[in-house]
């Protein structure tokens, strides 16, 4: 699938001196940044790292699944400003 990308000049040369430094194209600089994203941010499951260290510590054997407790959270308050 191919779609386009506007960026800022800023954003641009950035990606482009990364391409240059590990001579690989900027598509492929701005593919992988995307998978990164995504595997970052796609899933509502805790990160790996954190399962790890719960999972250690003993003080939890069963992690419970992310946003599992989202129900029971009380609404956002309003702030006075």
């Amino acid at each position: 699938m191919t779609f386009s990308v506007q960026m800022d000049e800023e954003l641009e040369k950035s990606v482009s001196s990364i391409a240059k430094r590990e001579n690989r194209s900027r598509n492929s600089v701005v593919k992988d940044a995307l998978r990164e994203y995504v595997e970052r941010h796609g899933r509502n499951e805790w990160p790996p790292l954190v399962l790890e260290h719960l999972r250690g510590t003993g003080v939890i054997e069963e992690v419970p699944a992310f946003e599992s407790y989202r129900d029971e959270l009380p609404p956002p308050r309003e702030i006075d400003l």
